[in-house]
């Protein structure tokens, strides 16, 4: 028999895949892209702790998702989640531009384009790069059932 899933307050930082778009919005943009961050997509998670899956469901509504710090202009984009130095920094979201439409999770960000950071603006360019992976972390959590067989 399964065993019951404890709430974790202390859960480590989760990621998902996201949907990396080039965007057309303004001249002088040709390193901004629209990154799909979710579409609520069940999840099929592993509990370390509980030694069990478990399936995850992000909430794509106004009071499930706080946005302010995407939405800060000072949120990075990062090398594989990487933060301790400054080179895995390879751009920013964009201020203002992280929002919930149509049951996604979608924001703008910026690549820096210096010669440091050629190749993953070269590898993003020619479509090499599609995907990214979001890190968030878990304010609250709310186990509903157990995952589905």
């Amino acid at each position: 028999m399964p065993k019951p899933i404890k709430p974790q307050s202390d859960l480590p930082l989760q990621m998902r895949s996201a949907m990396l778009e080039r965007t057309e919005l303004e001249a002088g943009a040709d390193y901004q892209y629209r990154v799909t961050w979710t579409t609520g997509a069940i999840v099929r998670r592993y509990d370390w702790h509980n030694d069990q899956p478990f399936d995850e469901e992000l909430l794509v509504e106004g009071t499930s998702v706080r946005l302010e710090r995407l939405n800060s202009g000072a949120a990075p984009v990062l090398d594989t989640h990487s933060a301790y130095s400054i080179d895995d920094v390879k751009g920013i979201v964009v201020a203002a531009s992280a929002r919930l439409e149509n049951g996604l999770g979608v924001a703008n960000i910026l690549l820096d384009n210096g010669p440091d950071n050629e190749s993953v603006v070269r590898k993003v360019q020619s479509g090499m790069i599609r995907n990214v992976s979001i890190g968030y972390p878990s304010a609250r959590n709310v186990w509903p059932r157990r995952c589905r067989s």
